[in-house]
């Protein structure tokens, strides 16, 4: 669920549903992030940390793409199938740290770039835009 935020960019939160629980017995947990890409763009890239340290993420990506990869520095540093326009990927480094995510076709062909979203919403003073008013 995602909603437009107060001077741009999306807020959201992402429900994860474990296939079984975790060793401390948890079946799911929410993540809060924050986002200047729309959610429900389909030809976009929405990156979604998983944890706080940004070493899982999330990639939802146009229906076309078939492998999303991560670079940094220009450099590819991980790379995942895409199943269903959607991968998971584990980042060696924090996502916070600047990198790019690309989703590429069956040809290998750039469909769409971009980057993380943050993870939590500490942006402070950030809300909700109040798209029901009018």
């Amino acid at each position: 669920m995602a909603a437009p935020a107060q001077g741009g960019g999306w807020l959201g939160r992402l429900d994860v549903d474990h296939d079984r629980p975790a060793p401390d017995r948890v079946i799911g947990t929410g993540v809060l992030f924050d986002s200047r890409t729309d959610p429900a763009d389909p030809g976009g890239v929405l990156a979604v940390p998983l944890d706080e340290e940004g070493r899982a993420l999330l990639v939802v990506t146009p229906a076309a793409a078939v492998t999303v990869r991560v670079l940094r520095d220009g450099r590819e540093v991980v790379r995942g199938q895409v199943v269903s326009s959607g991968a998971v990927l584990a980042v060696p480094y924090p996502a916070s740290i600047g990198p790019v995510v690309e989703a590429l076709d069956a040809a290998g062909v750039v469909l769409a770039t971009g980057t993380p979203a943050t993870f939590g919403n500490d942006q402070g003073d950030r809300e909700v835009d109040a798209w029901d008013e009018e």
